[in-house]
């Protein structure tokens, strides 16, 4: 008998994988506004922001395809993880569009 990380029921397998990419995706968003705060090195006011928005989308896409391959493999219901997987991705690309009308708003330029 094996440690079991999720259940096994479609249901609940689900609702587990929806929670957990909510975090995988909250966390990323964590990185994109701690970097933003950070205030990275550019010209345009909106440099920083953009390569902040690149480097958290990268850590959301590695973590990811880490979380998703391991949990993969440890469940035989695989479309109810997937289904979680994919919900989970709507407050995702809302989070992305607040993130680009973000850095549409910020001012052009480099300071003189």
């Amino acid at each position: 008998m094996g440690y079991q990380v999720i259940d096994r029921r479609p249901g609940n397998v689900t609702r587990q994988t929806f929670g957990i990419a909510t975090a995988v995706h909250f966390f990323s968003a964590l990185c994109f506004v701690a970097m933003v705060a950070a205030e990275l090195e550019g010209c345009d006011a909106g440099d920083g922001a953009v390569l902040a928005l690149l480097l958290a989308m990268a850590v959301d896409l590695t973590l990811t395809a880490v979380v998703v391959a391991t949990m993969y493999r440890r469940t035989a219901e695989h479309r109810p993880l997937l289904l979680g997987w994919a919900a989970g991705l709507i407050p995702a690309l809302l989070g992305l569009v607040a993130a680009a009308v973000y850095i549409g708003g910020l001012g052009s330029g480099c300071p003189v």
